[in-house]
């Protein structure tokens, strides 16, 4: 049962109240730096919202409950002093006065177990069944090569349709740079059909920890002026999670001398795969963790707004589609204008999604789709711009309405290169040789602005998910935590990305005071 009577005012009122009353060496202490910054995040964190949220998961008679705004404060201080640890956490408020006083714990203590019980209600998830069979984890087996002559397909083979091939990927990695891709043909497009009609899983386990982080961190944000609702350049990226966990799981003595103990093993982490790792270009056991985030150039303050923690064998371009769907439902006053997004997601899917709700999609390209086609005296590049005999690319002069189409003029006449020795052989006149490309498929309309000055100014903003990826990973210990279950990594992640919006508040409120 959930018995709150208490504001964040009566909060604040009766922390500067014991501060008053404190000893000289705990006044001391707040001069420090972690202890000033942890004394203006939980002043500036009001954490009433988060009863709204959670009170339906209360019952409602029996034993009153923590007051969960408590335990979620304790935990954020927990990895802004960079413990990574319940239990140690738990000893240090034992005998540290002045942390229990920032926590807003008056009384007796909370036992381990009650963070990890508002951990597990949070999330909406039933625990794993954590004996399973042996070689869960094992990687993705090789592909067989094709029978039949080089060059050749196998007899009686058929291929998907080119709008559902996936080339951003390889289903058997081995450098960097490399991503790993298991899914099958169609997958994009399937889930990009789902979310132009409005289809989100409104059951997904994580959805309690986005809306409580929408709350508490994302709203207050955008009430401060550090995100814009009005004009809103999306960015998102993936990032490996490793899990501290065996991936081949333990024996189970019980079973000793049984057929189930070759067959079956207890892992301590059920919920965590195998993936690939790109920017090491190696294989790890654990999670992909996904942010869509909002960069401030004005401040400088990247920011994120929404998280996902999802299954490491997932490849980028499904995540980046549900991502930006439940991002869409999570926040529908914020218009978002741009969505930069890497080369995993380049594909055709993802194109028409962004066109179909007025998003200008800023993607990378995707270097595996090939070297372009030829089309008359041009080469079409992948990019679908084309290129003349001198191996330039011709420059775009704007949509023709007349001929429908995007007109390109001779790179050398429009004097972006210094000379050309297929002058004459292109067009005998002055004006030089042009061309009229029709654009039709959503990712040849976007592809037109790839490159341009424009293009990149924009896709300059996508940096910031490599530099929130590194304050979650590094700076919070995301890496090193001994965390397991999909569902704990999650709340750990949210208790990170609020984190990082109260450093982003700490520093708008020095910019402000001097």
């Amino acid at each position: 049962m959930l018995t709150v009577s208490s504001t964040h005012q009566d909060f604040l009122q009766d922390l500067n109240g014991r501060i008053a009353i404190m000893h000289s060496s705990q006044i001391d202490r707040l001069n420090d730096l972690s202890y000033a910054m942890a004394l203006g995040k939980v002043t500036l964190l009001n954490l009433d919202p988060v009863i709204d949220v959670i009170s339906h998961l209360y019952s409602s008679r029996g034993r009153p409950a923590a007051d969960p705004r408590m335990l979620i404060r304790s935990l954020i201080l927990m990895y802004h002093f960079q413990e990574t640890s319940i239990q140690l956490w738990h000893d240090r408020l034992e005998y540290d006065f002045l942390l229990r006083v920032l926590c807003g714990i008056s009384g007796r203590n909370p036992a381990v177990g009650t963070y990890y019980s508002l951990m597990d209600r949070l999330y909406l998830w039933d625990i794993s069944v954590n004996i399973l069979p042996a070689g869960k984890n094992n990687k993705p087996k090789k592909a067989k090569k094709p029978k039949g002559k080089p060059g050749r397909k196998p007899k009686n083979s058929a291929s998907p349709p080119d709008s559902d091939i996936d080339q951003s990927g390889t289903p058997n990695p081995t450098r960097k740079g490399e991503k790993m891709n298991l899914n099958p043909p169609g997958a994009t497009t399937s889930l990009a059909i789902q979310a132009q009609m409005g289809e989100i899983d409104p059951e997904r386990s994580i959805r309690i920890l986005q809306a409580l982080f929408k709350e508490i961190a994302v709203e207050p944000s955008i009430a401060m002026g550090l995100i814009d609702p009005g004009n809103l350049i999306l960015s998102g990226d993936g990032t490996a999670v490793y899990v501290h966990a065996n991936n081949r799981g333990h024996h189970l003595l019980e079973y000793t001398g049984t057929e189930k103990f070759d067959t079956l093993r207890r892992y301590s982490d059920p919920d965590a795969s195998i993936g690939f790792d790109s920017d090491k270009g190696d294989y790890y056991f654990g999670f992909t963790g996904y942010f869509n985030v909002v960069h401030n150039s004005d401040k400088n303050i990247d920011l994120p707004i929404h998280f996902m923690i999802e299954s490491a064998r997932e490849h980028d371009s499904t995540i980046s589609i549900k991502a930006i769907n439940q991002v869409r439902h999570l926040y529908p006053n914020i218009n978002i204008t741009h969505l930069c997004l890497d080369s995993a997601s380049d594909n055709e899917a993802t194109f028409q999604l962004c066109e179909n709700w007025s998003i200008n999609p800023v993607i990378d390209l995707n270097k595996r789709r090939g070297k372009g086609t030829e089309k008359g005296s041009v080469t079409i590049s992948s990019t679908g711009k084309p290129i003349c005999k001198s191996g330039e690319e011709m420059y775009c002069t704007g949509f023709d309405k007349t001929h429908n189409a995007y007109k390109y003029r001779c790179p050398y006449v429009m004097k972006r290169i210094p000379e050309c020795s297929h002058r004459d052989e292109c067009s005998k006149g002055t004006y030089g040789l042009s061309v009229y490309l029709k654009c039709n498929s959503a990712r040849e309309r976007a592809m037109q602005k790839h490159g341009t000055k424009e293009w990149k100014t924009v896709y300059n903003n996508r940096t910031s998910c490599e530099r929130v990826n590194n304050r979650c990973l590094n700076d919070y210990g995301l890496h090193k935590t001994k965390t397991r279950t999909q569902r704990r990594i999650s709340f750990v992640t949210f208790l990170v990305c609020v984190n990082i919006h109260t450093d982003a508040w700490l520093k708008e409120e020095k910019a402000a005071n001097n």
